[in-house]
């Protein structure tokens, strides 16, 4: 784990905003790589891309926030240094079929510029207790 990566939440909750952030910095790297190649150009303008280390502290105490909070809620965030904005939403949480429990997250982030991209990802609770993205996971049926 990046040992930049600090923000008040519990460990597991940590581990994974903290993993999250990281992939989409990584993401963000490789995408001026990808350029040249054409393929994955898109993600170099998308605003991950443009985000410094004090934004990512922001969107990680933000989404740190809306983990322990209730369905619906959302915390937003700004940097006025860098003039990076956005907003994270606790959209729902429900358990899998073979009972691990999951939130399902949506990420907007905006730059100075007016660039804007939006995710949603799902965060499960793993056997061990850690927090992780898991992008497949689906609700149990009900019944």
């Amino acid at each position: 784990m990046n040992r930049n990566c600090t923000f008040a939440a519990p460990s597991a909750i940590r581990r994974v905003l903290c993993g999250v952030l990281t992939a989409a910095a990584v993401v963000a790297v490789l995408a001026s790589a990808a350029v040249a190649q054409g393929n994955l150009g898109f993600l170099k303008s998308a605003p991950v891309a443009s985000m410094t280390e004090s934004d990512m502290k922001l969107v990680r105490e933000a989404a740190a926030a809306v983990m322990n909070g209730s369905n619906g809620e959302a915390r937003s965030w700004q940097n006025s240094a860098s003039g990076n904005s956005g907003r994270i939403q606790r959209l729902s949480s429900f358990n899998t079929e073979d009972g691990r429990e999951c939130r399902r997250l949506r990420f907007e982030n905006q730059t100075k510029k007016g660039v804007k991209g939006a995710s949603v990802m799902n965060i499960c609770r793993a056997s061990g207790g850690d927090w992780l993205l898991d992008p497949d996971a689906r609700p149990a049926p009900k019944g």
